[in-house]
Formats: C-alpha cells, structure tokens, sequence
C-alpha cells in the first residue's frame, strides 16, 4: 500500500515537473527565457515591426521653434517672394523680424526624408542668400545650409537636397527650369526671389516658366514699393511673430489659371502680390 501511494506521489511529481518544462519552452520560443519577461505595465520589448510608424524619428522631429512634420514635408512646396532684400544684412537690421521670419521658414520647410534634418542649398551668388545671418537660422534649427553653383545639375544631383533657394542670375538657366520642375514634383522645394536684376521682364521670364506651373507669375515691371512692409503674422505659419519685413522694388506676384487652392498669395500691398505659397500637401 506504501508503495502505491509512493508512486502515486512520484507521478504527480512527475507531471508537475513536465507541465514547469512545458512552461519554460514556451518562453523560450516567446522570446522571454534570456531574462526580460513582457510585462504590461513597463511597456515590451516590441520589434522593429511592431514599432508604430507615426512615432518613429525619421517622421517628425522636434524644435525650440516647434515641430517638423517630415512625411507632409516631403510634398513638393514654394515660397515666391517678389524681392530678395528680407534676408540680406541689410533687410535683417532695417526689419528685424527678418530673423524670426527666417527661422519660421526653416522649420516650415522642413525636409527630413532620409536625412534627420533638411538640406537646404542657395543656387544663387546674391546678397540676400549668401548673408551669414540667413546661415545661422537655418543651422540653428538644425538644418544644413549651402551656397554657390557648384552642384550637379541633373535629378540625381538636386535629389541630394531638400530645398533649392534661388535669386538673381544663374548659369544654365534653360537647362535648370525643367530640372526644378520635375524636382519639386518629386517632393523637393523652391524658395524663389526676383527684384534683383534691374530688368524686370528679363527676371520674370527666369522663373514664370517655373511658378507658372504651379499657379503663380512675377509681373514684367518692378512695383516701387521701398521699405517695411506690415505682415499679418496669422496668415500662414512662416509668418509667426513676424510684423514687418524689409524690401526695396520687386516683381509682384498674380495667380494664374487654373486656380488651385494649393497655391495662395498671402501678403499684398494694395493690388501686388508680395508673398505667395504653394504646398503641395494640401488637397485639391
């Protein structure tokens, strides 16, 4: 009797000791057995796979000026100012909100695919777009900014970068139109500022080839208008704390058909357009 009740023990025992290595094994195969269990409450080891996409680094980045939205800056945007003279050291002391100004636009403009941060590049050998000030904003927002023309003037070459800042003369002029097009279907951008040559009709006939494809003109006279100009700093993101900006003469802006509401003039003085925006991201 003693001895069946041993074994009567032993097989229980046995089954306790089968159904605790059944346990165990499962764990192992769970991933659990190395040391970390998933526990709820402290959050789990989640693979790349099961890492939600909206919160991922590459997709929004934090800033002192505010936030970068990466995926809606990868729709193709431009900004066309009818004058170049707001980012220059001229324009940044005469309207000091030219900085801020500056820095709105950078973080605006965004442009992190692939890279963090943006790369910004000036085509240009203008005043206003080689000011080490205009520099500073952008670097201090943690983009990265450049200037001059010696860059690869194909796709592949301009998909090297976020945004193409352009104003006054350029080389190969004939040859970049078509090639700032297909770069800002892509998801690139354009920042564009006339008001620089002295022949208005020559500098409209530049970039109307450019921003007449999204829904925009410069105008073939220059406008007059000279020194600070008031901004409604509620009109658009870029304008933010933003209540004057300096210029001196530029191309003015119309809208040209078909309208579209992706692209708006948001700063006017009287009938001439000073500022307008084309975001790719917004919906037709």
């Amino acid at each position: 009797m003693k001895l069946l009740k041993f074994a009567q023990i032993n097989l229980v025992n046995l089954a306790v000791f089968v159904a605790v290595l059944g346990c165990a094994e499962q764990d192992f195969k769970s991933g659990s057995a190395g040391g970390k269990k998933n526990n709820p409450d402290k959050g789990s080891d989640a693979t790349p796979s099961q890492k939600p996409q909206s919160d991922s680094p590459s997709d929004m980045i934090q800033t002192d000026q505010g936030t970068i939205d990466c995926k809606k800056s990868s729709k193709g945007k431009i900004i066309v100012s009818n004058d170049e003279w707001a980012f220059s050291e001229a324009g940044m002391a005469a309207a000091p909100d030219a900085k801020q100004y500056a820095k709105n636009v950078a973080v605006w403009l965004g442009g992190c695919e692939g890279r963090g941060y943006g790369k910004f590049h000036a085509y240009s050998n203008n005043f206003s777009l080689t000011a080490p000030s205009l520099a500073k904003e952008f670097s201090d927002v943690g983009h990265t900014w450049s200037s001059g023309f010696s860059i690869d003037l194909t796709p592949e070459g301009l998909s090297q970068y976020d945004w193409i800042f352009l104003a006054g003369p350029v080389p190969d002029i004939a040859k970049l139109v078509p090639l700032l097009v297909d770069f800002v279907q892509k998801g690139g951008g354009l920042y564009i500022s006339a008001g620089t040559l002295g022949n208005a009709a020559v500098e409209a006939g530049w970039w109307n080839p450019v921003i007449q494809r999204f829904g925009m003109q410069y105008a073939s006279g220059y406008n007059g208008i000279k020194g600070n100009i008031n901004i409604n700093e509620s009109l658009h993101p870029i304008f933010k704390g933003v209540k004057q900006l300096y210029q001196n003469n530029g191309n003015s802006i119309s809208l040209v058909a078909p309208l579209s509401p992706k692209t708006k003039i948001y700063v006017s003085s009287g009938s001439q357009g000073l500022y307008a925006i084309y975001d790719g991201g917004k919906s037709d």
